[in-house]
């Protein structure tokens, strides 16, 4: 199976039209990137979610530094096949890393999930 990495503002910015509320636009930040993971799961891709770290800070507490979240994720830029970016993406600073560390070592970044191919031809369906 193709890995696709799933790249897109968490950190509330106060640039979503929905809502002008930081503790909404978190959770609607995270639900945008969830859905898109689950789509290309759809289309036959294992993904990586980063929206989904924070049950590491929920489970772990304050013992993780962010800062170890962030290296685990661009960890798993580096092994994957494509990034997709979602959203405000440009607002992130931790996106737009993701963008450039993926374009630096070659790897396939799209900006719209209707320009990643659908992988289940190759991988099967269930």
């Amino acid at each position: 199976m193709k890995r696709v990495f799933i790249s897109g503002p968490i950190t509330p910015r106060g640039k979503r039209k929905d809502t002008n509320h930081p503790a909404i636009e978190y959770i609607l930040n995270c639900r945008d990137m969830i859905v898109v993971s689950n789509e290309l799961m759809k289309k036959g891709w294992a993904t990586y979610c980063p929206a989904l770290d924070f049950l590491n800070f929920l489970l772990a507490g304050l013992d993780l530094p962010v800062e170890k979240i962030f290296e685990n994720d661009l960890a798993w830029v580096d092994v994957s096949d494509a990034v997709l970016m979602v959203g405000l993406w440009q607002l992130s600073d931790g996106s737009m890393a993701e963008c450039e560390r993926a374009l630096n070592k070659g790897i396939k970044v799209y900006f719209d999930i209707k320009d990643v191919p659908d992988e289940t031809h190759v991988n099967g369906t269930y």
